[in-house]
């Protein structure tokens, strides 16, 4: 007879394909799917024109490839240069005018006959280049002058949660998962600390013998699936190196001879 084992938290779970959420994989849609804009129509530094097709496909292809938010504005914040301002003239009243304290420079570089060059652009083109908006060329620009760095993206990263999992909802899953009754693989030849359930059971339906159980702490089926996944090496079914060949064929007959007498 089978010795059945508890599940135990684990440094080694299972291996599983990481698929993510919808809204993440949304997030690194919206990074690496820029798009170069409509033609700024400089008549000063004529960006367009000084820039050819294959160029700008180069340019926006290359800010693609840069994988996160942080690491572009990184990217586009070597491209600008700032400058203080030498003369100001009053267009308006003195008590109406909006004095800037700083100039801005733009530039891309380019390989043209195997060097590397810097093309001077404008305010822009470096927008229409890169498939950015104004806003966030302007974030960048006034980080510059305040921090004289850009600073890293803190959207998301705050201790405002209302919606994260208390310690007692967190203790509480622990507590059904290692409550469940399974069996280690006897005939493999690899030692698997990998624990077998039986084969009716399910995530889904774990999730669901949880809420009867635990009404009072809720938990959505991702999160629980989620711990479920990275805490525990656990499968559903035996694997079928547990059997010998002669059970197979027993167990072959079996369901042959319960099918002839279901049609009888």
């Amino acid at each position: 007879m089978d010795e059945t084992m508890c599940p135990e938290v684990t440094k080694k779970p299972r291996k599983r394909k990481q698929t993510g959420r919808m809204r993440d994989a949304a997030k690194k849609m919206r990074t690496q799917t820029h798009e170069t804009g409509e033609d700024c129509k400089c008549t000063k530094l004529k960006c367009f024109q000084n820039i050819n097709v294959e160029e700008q496909r180069i340019i926006i292809k290359e800010f693609n490839v840069l994988p996160t938010y942080d690491s572009q504005n990184s990217y586009s914040c070597g491209l600008i240069e700032s400058h203080l301002v030498k003369r100001r003239r009053n267009r308006e009243r003195h008590e109406y005018a909006a004095f800037h304290n700083y100039s801005y420079k733009y530039k891309v570089r380019l390989i043209r006959e195997d060097k590397l060059v810097e093309v001077p652009i404008c305010y822009k083109a470096m927008i229409s280049l890169h498939g950015i908006t104004p806003r966030r060329l302007q974030t960048i620009l006034n980080q510059m002058t305040t921090h004289g760095k850009v600073l890293s993206d803190k959207r998301g990263r705050h201790k405002n949660r209302p919606h994260a999992l208390s310690q007692n909802t967190l203790t509480k899953v622990h507590e059904h998962i290692q409550s469940l009754q399974g069996r280690k693989s006897h005939y493999s030849l690899n030692k698997s600390e990998k624990l077998y359930l039986p084969d009716e059971l399910s995530v889904k339906k774990l999730h669901e013998m949880y809420l009867e159980k635990f009404k009072s702490f809720p938990i959505s089926y991702h999160s629980y699936r989620k711990i479920f996944v990275t805490d525990y090496n656990i499968s559903f079914g035996y694997p079928r190196y547990d059997t010998c060949s002669k059970c197979d064929e027993f167990t072959s007959q079996e369901s042959i001879l319960k099918k002839e007498d279901s049609r009888s």
